[in-house]
């Protein structure tokens, strides 16, 4: 039995030890509490008594009463309460029913707790959802963070490698460019000797046009 249900009932079983419900009263209606609690087929007697038309003020209290019954197999809170509210408030004013209004107000009391447990829950489900969302973008974090820190691994390696080859290609730049000083010194040592020669040659040329 669910806790609306028990603390209902307890209500009532408080009230029955205390002979409240079965003290006889005069022209006090058949169905009383004790007869609504010996029917079998609640469910049955809800739809007949649902389906009734013009039926007495009494059969309010009666289907409040079934609604909240220990063996109904789908107690209902919200329909006992709108039963009871509506069987009070067709009572003659001289004959005031002091034990459905103190279980109606039970009902509102539990009508009140179910409203409020059930925004509790509700709240409790949107904090469940956004700390879901959060973890599942916590979880992409972490794949976006470890595929990023890959990249870099990867970065870092060939950055690596590239600096390798700058170093090789900056020693072979180097040997390059000092084998081409050395061409140019040669060079220049051989354009030196050609002009001696060139000079010699033409020395010699004069000398050869003098004597003849």
């Amino acid at each position: 039995m669910s806790r609306p249900m028990r603390i209902i009932w307890l209500t009532g079983a408080v009230l029955l030890l205390s002979g409240c419900f079965f003290m006889p009263r005069p022209g006090a209606p058949v169905w009383t509490i004790d007869r609504i609690m010996q029917i079998d087929n609640i469910p049955g007697e809800i739809e007949w008594r649902e389906s009734l038309k013009n039926p007495e003020n009494r059969n309010d209290f009666i289907l409040a009463v079934l609604y909240t019954h220990p063996r109904n197999p789908n107690p209902d809170c919200l329909a006992a309460e709108k039963h009871l509210d509506k069987y009070l408030a067709h009572l003659p004013p001289e004959k005031p029913d002091r034990q459905a209004a103190y279980i109606y107000g039970v009902l509102r009391r539990v009508s009140i707790c179910n409203a409020e447990t059930g925004r509790i829950r509700r709240r409790l489900e949107q904090e469940k959802i956004k700390r879901q969302a959060w973890q599942s973008q916590a979880k992409s974090a972490q794949k976006k963070l470890k595929a990023t820190r890959a990249v870099l691994e990867k970065s870092k390696r060939r950055a690596g490698q590239l600096r390798g080859r700058l170093k090789k290609t900056e020693k072979r730049k180097a040997a390059a460019l000092s084998k081409y000083e050395k061409m140019q010194n040669e060079n220049n040592e051989l354009k030196e000797k050609l002009k001696e020669l060139t000079d010699l040659y033409l020395d010699l040329e004069k000398k050869r046009q003098a004597m003849q």
